[in-house]
């Protein structure tokens, strides 16, 4: 990424109640609609995008986490979020 490392914060989840909760009930595909929730809940932030490329959920080795912000607002946050 091409990005200032001052404007970007990222994260990784190795653990996750809802992939426990999931797995034990052999219900996954629920665990992907509660990841999909992250979506919803950043993917209006002002001024920053949200870039996910795996979950726990669906299989990944963790849930990355990655948040880029903007000096200005670039429009409209949900055609710029990414995620599996």
């Amino acid at each position: 990424m091409d990005e200032d490392p001052k404007d970007r914060f990222h994260f990784e989840c190795r653990e996750c109640v809802y992939r426990h909760i999931f797995e034990e009930q052999n219900l996954m595909k629920l665990g992907a609609m509660f990841c999909h929730s992250d979506i919803i809940n950043f993917g209006s932030l002002p001024y920053t995008d949200f870039r996910r490329s795996k979950t726990l959920c669906q299989g990944g080795d963790c849930c990355d986490f990655d948040f880029v912000r903007h000096s200005t607002d670039a429009g409209n946050g949900w055609e710029r979020t990414q995620s599996i």
